[in-house]
């Protein structure tokens, strides 16, 4: 269980209080920049299983790419927010190991992996009518997770 003195994050949401202070705790262990912007945002509509679904693959994906790279300086940035009538999930990280493509879906380059996870979190996206989108370019990965608010 986490120190709660160590506690960075507290927003109106305990999914992702947990999953990212859990996340602050891997940075500092393995000097990677963690920067994020986790606002109180309208995401109550989300199961708590498909929001953990969603933030712990792109997270783990993010940070398993910084701790295996050789990188002298890795950085991962995460905000969660709101604006106007859109909840948003962006996450960046850095990124040298060029992902591979199969039918506009990234794969994944961990031995013994199918690369379930991004399509996991893909469909929990759609099952909430949101928009998806990742793309890899001047060694990040970004991917955008954008829902409208449910009124």
């Amino acid at each position: 269980m986490m120190d709660s003195s160590k506690i960075a994050v507290h927003t109106n949401n305990k999914i992702i209080n947990i999953l990212v202070n859990d996340k602050i705790d891997t940075a500092q262990r393995n000097d990677i920049e963690f920067i994020y912007n986790c606002e109180d945002t309208a995401l109550s509509f989300i199961d708590d299983i498909d929001l953990t679904i969603i933030l712990s693959n792109l997270l783990d994906n993010a940070f398993e790419e910084c701790m295996n790279n050789k990188a002298e300086h890795n950085t991962i940035n995460l905000c969660i927010c709101q604006i106007n009538n859109f909840n948003i999930i962006n996450l960046t990280n850095t990124c040298y190991t060029p992902p591979q493509l199969n039918h506009n879906r990234y794969l994944s380059t961990k031995a013994g992996h199918s690369g379930i996870g991004m399509i996991n979190v893909e469909n929990t996206v759609k099952k909430y009518n949101g928009s998806f989108m990742s793309e890899f370019k001047d060694h990040l990965f970004t991917t955008q997770i954008t829902f409208t608010q449910m009124l």
